[in-house]
């Protein structure tokens, strides 16, 4: 999954765009966060979720519209 190399490259620019198309391809927020902890670490997927969480609340906006 191209969101655990930008994470363990530190490309996270790149990370946001790979995060939307993970939520529109129905992935549920646990499915990405837990796959990412699984393949590069848990402290690297924590620091990756600043951006995710950016990503997750400006998709819930996006669909309460």
């Amino acid at each position: 999954m191209p969101l655990t190399t930008l994470i363990t490259q530190g490309a996270f620019d790149q990370l946001r765009v790979h995060l939307q198309a993970a939520l529109n391809v129905e992935l549920s927020r646990e499915e990405i966060i837990i796959h990412c902890a699984r393949y590069v670490g848990f402290l690297k997927a924590v620091q990756a979720m600043g951006i995710a969480e950016e990503i997750f609340e400006d998709s819930e906006k996006t669909k309460n519209k």
